[in-house]
């Protein structure tokens, strides 16, 4: 990881904690608010200080919800100050896996892309059944995503759990170019292979409002929610709006020659598989699929012509 990739990622997740301190401060100063519906709840997340997970966390917090998170630093149990409950644990290790979730009732899980992510997600499900969770929302792709076989059991073991749960199944994320930093600031490229037919890329912050709104609800039903942004997204639009935030020619990496662009171009079999499932079009949503995520969030989604400021900020605040 750069330099620059780890201060945008600092910035990124102390702007969480900077809000889930103040939530926590405004709650200290009106301690007769309750939860949502006046349910007793308490949430743990699962990967809570990744790019959804710290919004998620930040996200419960605000609503006075009591949540806890699991990271596998000890420096990041105090990421969001005394608002939320860092536990250090190892998604390995079923047995203290059972421990960390005692006491919690409902769940978001994410579990990071890896040679372990099916025996991870398998045991986080088994110590949540153990820990008496009753509610669990999972984060998963789209069904036709290259390595959805790897997730394909984790889901089979929810719904044979049979507890009320939700499985998400999100766009690519707007954050996702926070990794493209220095090809974009420094080198003028944007390099994600998004192709020509556009993607329907999501802001995590429409991702995590549907994962709040399937956790607190009173119903106790099964949901499988494709999650999808307003636009379908282009190469060349996304290199143009950065361009015209920057001020300076921001170019698309397959328009460079081929001598350029070879330097961009994914390397890793997973890597080539996504970028021919985007080049093919099979990340566009329809105009119903748009609509369906816009009720589920209940509000107008994110556009990533406002992302782009945002991304700017953050990247120019690393180099500080």
């Amino acid at each position: 990881m750069t330099r620059s990739l780890t201060s945008s990622r600092r910035r990124f997740l102390a702007g969480a904690a900077a809000t889930t301190l103040m939530a926590a401060q405004a709650r200290a100063a009106n301690p007769s608010a309750a939860p949502r519906g006046g349910m007793a709840r308490r949430v743990m997340v699962i990967g809570g200080t990744g790019r959804v997970g710290a919004i998620a966390v930040r996200r419960f917090v605000a609503a006075g919800i009591p949540v806890g998170y699991t990271t596998r630093s000890a420096q990041n149990v105090d990421l969001f100050g005394p608002a939320a409950l860092g536990v250090v644990t190892d998604l390995n290790d079923r047995e203290a896996l059972g421990r960390a979730f005692a006491g919690y009732t409902t769940a978001l899980m994410i579990i990071a892309n890896g040679d372990n992510e099916t025996a991870q997600g398998l045991n986080c499900l088994a110590a949540l059944r153990q820990a008496g969770v009753r509610r669990v929302v999972y984060l998963s792709v789209a069904r036709n995503l290259p390595r959805y076989d790897v997730k394909r059991p984790i889901e089979q073991a929810l719904a044979d759990w049979g507890v009320p749960s939700t499985i998400l199944r999100p766009n690519y994320f707007f954050q996702n170019d926070l990794l493209v930093r220095r090809q974009v600031l420094d080198e003028g490229v944007y390099p994600q292979p998004m192709g020509f037919i556009g993607v329907s890329r999501i802001d995590c912050r429409d991702i995590v409002e549907v994962a709040f709104q399937r956790i607190t609800a009173r119903d106790r039903g099964h949901h499988d929610d494709e999650l999808d942004g307003p636009q379908a997204l282009t190469g060349p639009d996304v290199a143009a709006l950065f361009q015209g935030a920057l001020g300076k020619p921001v170019r698309y990496f397959a328009a460079l020659p081929e001598a350029e662009r070879a330097k961009y171009v994914f390397n890793s079999e997973r890597g080539r598989s996504i970028a021919a499932y985007w080049a093919a079009g099979q990340a566009k949503a329809t105009p119903g699929a748009v609509a369906h995520t816009e009720k589920l969030v209940g509000r107008p989604l994110r556009r990533f012509a406002d992302f782009v400021p945002e991304v700017l900020a953050l990247w120019r605040g690393g180099e500080a």
